[in-house]
């Protein structure tokens, strides 16, 4: 049995919450304390949408699943291309096409298989940001003439 002595909240953004538990065993009366660590880090990347890989779908334990994997590059100095995949209906709530310009909130998982490493950037959240009008562009409607002319084009003026 564990009781909570202390919880600490984080002090900055991305730091961890500092958790003090109590635990004691069945056998005396032991008491340790132990520390956890609960890392409230917030993992994300704001980029363009550069490529949209072909979707992957199959039959698991679960029923039928669909995996979207997506190619974004950051806006940082020095430019990063990172792939990350949205599963399930995520895929159609955040319908992303490429040069979609977009801040993507993701975790990182990584699973072992036949002595290998294989990590996975699962994003969870997509928000698209919105492009910038170009100031130096006027729509071609203003520039028609015929959209300007009247039955009466004598201005007093």
């Amino acid at each position: 049995m564990a009781k909570v002595i202390n919880i600490t909240p984080p002090q900055r953004k991305n730091s961890s919450t500092f958790i003090l538990l109590e635990t004691s065993t069945s056998v005396g009366a032991h008491h340790n304390t132990h520390c956890a660590y609960k890392n409230t880090t917030t993992m994300e990347l704001t980029g363009k949408i550069i490529n949209i890989l072909p979707l992957q779908t199959g039959e698991g334990k679960n029923g039928t699943w669909k995996k979207q994997e997506y190619v974004i590059e950051t806006f940082d100095k020095i430019p990063r291309k990172v792939c990350f995949s949205l599963w399930g209906e995520k895929i159609d709530q955040f319908q992303l096409n490429e040069g979609d310009e977009a801040e993507v909130m993701f975790d990182l998982e990584s699973r072992e298989y036949n002595g290998r490493w294989y990590t996975d950037v699962k994003a969870w959240k997509c928000v698209k940001r919105g492009k910038p009008a170009d100031a130096g562009e006027i729509p071609p409607d203003i520039l028609d003439e015929d959209s300007y002319a009247s039955a009466d084009d004598s201005l007093p003026f």
